[in-house]
């Protein structure tokens, strides 16, 4: 979800304004002030490959790439001989979107990937401020 603030505090996410899906800005470009906050689900499998990679990409309405995150997280290998087939761990991320700075009003899609799956997608419209 995109949302106001996020943070992280072990495994529990603690967010703000949740399920942001437009913002405002007086002029542009501007900085987006939001974060995007999830918790993945990784199951036995995905603990055989400790290191993920988690890709944030943000494209206008026309497909265009206006930024990109990437992180890299490694899941708790001590933790792997305590997984069967059907158990899964969670990982709470809260990820600051400041360094995103979009070029003017619009709509917006910011999708997330694991390891270049696709996961999800969320819309999000730019509006100008009145003054």
């Amino acid at each position: 979800m995109l949302c106001d603030s996020a943070s992280v505090k072990g495994n529990r996410i603690s967010v703000l304004g949740g399920g942001l899906d437009a913002a405002y800005a007086p002029s542009f470009p501007t900085q987006l002030h939001a974060y995007f906050a999830a918790v993945l689900r990784f199951d036995w499998l995905d603990h055989r490959q400790p290191r993920h990679t988690l890709t944030l990409t943000c494209r206008d309405e026309s497909g265009a790439q206006v930024g990109e995150f990437t992180i890299i997280v490694t899941l708790g290998e001590s933790n792997l001989d305590c997984f069967g087939p059907d158990d899964v761990s969670i990982l709470p991320v809260a990820i600051p979107l400041a360094d995103l700075t979009l070029p003017a009003t619009g709509k917006y899609e910011i999708a997330l990937a694991v390891d270049e799956l696709a996961m999800t997608s969320l819309p999000l419209r730019v509006l100008q401020a009145e003054s």
